[in-house]
């Protein structure tokens, strides 16, 4: 099994991914192992969540029975970064997600957390997706053509809307000699419901935000269309 470095922006699909792949490594559809303060033993999968009040803030993982260490990129309004710095030998897993959807993740479909008012959502908003472009512009875009064998794009988009066809490309790029057990992975994908949950429409502020969301879809619209992300709004959708 090799060792993987995960890299995320934030609302991609960085949990949703480690409970599949510990519920398919324990060949255990039941397996509960969110404990992101833990290193979580599934078969000889080892799952390390990195930052915040995770399990630690090394890179690499302190931990040596490590396999797979997945960490946010933690921006803030000052421009700062926190990410590990780029080892040429090692073997990324890079998730990501179309910038509206991840914010609007992000900040919740209500009013959740400290954020209370219009203006606080669209300030976050806004943020979220100038950060966003930087990052994909840095992690991902440059590796979209090349096919590199240390380097796995995963898209949100494709974890939750086709499982059936992208688990697989994971779990072979962890451990290219696994033979996938269709049968348990059917069972893994029924047991966490893994589909599409949210609609843009329920965005708390979507009907008087609906336009500048619009906008702001435009200006990140030259990295869509370079990672093949599908758009929310049709190109001549004006309304």
């Amino acid at each position: 099994m090799k060792t993987i470095t995960v890299i995320t922006f934030p609302r991609s699909g960085q949990h949703l991914l480690i409970w599949i792949l510990q519920k398919y490594f324990s060949k255990n559809p039941e397996f509960n192992g969110h404990n992101p303060q833990k290193v979580v033993k599934a078969g000889d999968f080892y799952a390390c969540q990195r930052g915040g009040n995770n399990h630690c803030d090394f890179y690499p993982c302190a931990d040596l029975r490590t396999t797979y260490q997945a960490q946010h990129l933690v921006y803030s309004f000052d421009g700062r970064f926190d990410t590990p710095i780029e080892n040429k030998s090692a073997n990324y897993l890079l998730q990501y997600r179309n910038p509206i959807y991840s914010v609007l993740s992000l900040v919740g479909y209500g009013n959740e957390g400290t954020v209370r008012t219009p203006e606080e959502y669209l300030e976050i908003i806004i943020d979220t997706v100038f950060w966003w472009r930087i990052w994909v512009n840095r992690w991902v875009i440059p590796y979209v053509s090349l096919n590199a064998s240390n380097r796995l794009l995963v898209k949100y988009e494709d974890l939750v809307n086709n499982p059936k066809n992208t688990i697989p490309k994971v779990i072979k790029y962890i451990e290219p000699n696994e033979e996938i057990d269709f049968e348990l992975l059917d069972k893994v994908i029924a047991n966490l419901d893994i589909c599409p949950k949210h609609g843009i429409e329920e965005y708390k502020y979507y009907p008087e935000q609906k336009k500048l969301l619009q906008v702001l879809e435009k200006v990140a619209e030259k990295e869509l269309d370079r990672l093949h992300l599908p758009k929310i709004w049709e190109k001549n959708e004006t309304n």
